[in-house]
Order: structure tokens, then C-alpha cells, then sequence
């Protein structure tokens, strides 16, 4: 230790005490590192401004940048493919299907085949509807005929029949077969209320099925009310249903003009 003070003795200039010396050393090492390069080599982590840090803060927002992006994409397909932009996997495949036609010799063996007796069916029922819901069945054979049986809220009431192409009626049967009919299957969620059911048979040669499908029903793989509105367009219902114009429902007339939907 130093020697205690006394009267008249100072302590020397060039005497330092071991404290003194520790703290001069920490400071100066803490001076040392203030430089760019010591703080790269202890702080890493600290940009100060060197290419090599620059560079590393760019790689790391482009990689949060791509982490984002990727969270946002995802919901936003799905809401794309929610709003008809996009299709579902199944629903690609019916549109390709629907794209090409049956050729006539197609059309040939499927009548003449053991498909002969093939066709599919829609019934369009008030199930869960409150409110005039047309009800309605129609047949679709694979020889072209059209079987038409109105209900009721439509403007051809009791039995029609129509022929229409082969062809056309051969090619919505194998579509249907072909866009997974026979494998659609779901967990239903019948959250709305007030909607329609449609049940749809199809019977392919040995193999039969039918779905029935409510409107209502939030979880129903969309290729459903597609396929529906297939076979109405296949078989011309149109011409036996109601149409909906100034608030109203009407029915065609042959002459083209429209009359009102009587009340029933």
C-alpha cells in the first residue's frame, strides 16, 4: 500500500496507484475498439457502416421480404380460387374436360357399347327453400333423348320430351365420369338457410351413383353446381323454366314474347 500522507510529503507525479492503472487500462482498451474494424471484430452483430456488414442486413430483408410474401400468397389463391378466378384442382380438370367434344365415332360406340343404357339425371327439389324454388327432373340418356318433368315455379308443368345431339350427350357423360364424379366427397356445413337441393344421378355402365347437393351447404365442393348447370344447358331447360327479369318471373312463349309466372 502507499505510504499514508504527511505534513509536507505530496505524492509524486509519475506515481500511480494499481486502481489507477487498471482504469486507465480499461479505457483505453474501450478507446481501441471505438474504430469500425474493432467493432466488427467484437460486435458483428452492430452495422458500422463496412461493406461486409451492408451486404449482410440486405440478405437478411430479402429473406424477411420472401417470408412475407409467401404468408400473404398463400390466403390470397385461396380467396382467388373463392371467387371463381382461380379453379380448384377438380375444377380444372372438368373445364378441360368440357373444352373437347366427343367425336361422332366416340359417340357411335358409346351407343353401341355396354354404356348404352348411361345416363345422368337432375332433380332440382324445394328441400330448405322458402320462397319459390322451381322444382323440377330431367333425364339425359346417352342416346341424346331428354326427359323433362315439371313441378312446380316453372313454366312447363307435367312430362316433355326433346331429342338432342348424341354427341353433346355422350360427351357429358364421359365428362362427368371423367372429372370424378364417382370420387367427389366432402363434410358437409349446411350454414345458409332458404337454398335449393339438387340431386344428381349418374349412371356409367355398371356403375351408378347419386349426390344430393344443398345450396345451403358452404363446404360442397364447387364442381357440383357446375356439373348442374351443365346438364341444364345440355338438355335446353331453359326453354321449360322460368326466367327472371323486372323484379318478376316469366315465362318464354314460343313467339318469343313473355308472359307472367302464374302464382301456385
Amino acid at each position: 500500500m502507499d505510504p499514508p500522507p504527511s505534513n509536507g510529503w505530496r505524492r509524486p507525479a509519475t506515481a500511480v496507484s494499481k486502481r489507477q492503472r487498471g482504469k486507465s487500462a480499461w479505457t483505453g482498451s474501450l478507446l481501441d475498439a471505438s474504430t469500425p474494424a474493432r467493432e466488427a471484430q467484437r460486435f458483428p452483430d452492430v452495422d458500422t457502416g463496412e461493406p461486409g456488414l451492408a451486404k449482410l442486413s440486405a440478405e437478411s430483408f430479402a429473406i424477411l421480404v420472401a417470408s412475407l410474401a409467401c404468408l400473404v400468397a398463400v390466403p390470397f389463391l385461396l380467396w382467388l380460387a373463392d371467387q371463381h378466378i382461380l379453379p380448384y384442382r377438380e375444377e380444372a380438370g372438368w373445364t378441360r374436360a368440357r373444352q373437347s367434344l366427343i367425336s361422332m365415332e366416340g359417340a357411335k360406340w358409346f351407343a353401341d357399347s355396354r354404356f348404352a343404357d348411361s345416363e345422368v339425371t337432375l332433380e332440382r327439389s324445394d328441400r330448405g327453400c322458402e320462397f319459390m324454388c322451381p322444382t323440377y327432373r330431367v333425364t339425359i340418356s346417352g342416346s341424346g333423348r331428354v326427359d323433362f318433368e315439371g313441378y312446380r315455379y316453372v313454366c312447363a308443368r307435367g312430362r316433355q320430351t326433346a331429342q338432342i345431339d348424341p354427341r353433346l350427350a355422350v360427351d357429358l357423360l364421359a365428362d362427368m365420369y371423367v372429372g370424378g364424379f364417382f370420387e367427389l366427397d366432402w363434410k358437409t356445413d349446411p350454414r345458409w338457410v332458404d337454398a335449393s337441393t339438387a340431386t344428381m344421378q349418374l349412371t356409367f355402365g355398371p356403375r351408378s351413383r347419386a349426390i344430393d347437393h344443398y345450396h345451403g351447404d358452404v363446404a360442397a365442393p364447387r364442381l357440383l353446381r357446375d356439373m348442374e348447370l351443365a346438364i341444364d344447358e345440355v338438355a335446353g331447360t331453359a326453354r321449360w323454366r322460368r326466367v327472371y327479369d323486372r323484379h318478376q318471373f316469366w315465362c318464354r312463349q314460343p313467339d318469343g314474347s313473355l308472359q307472367p309466372l302464374s302464382a301456385e
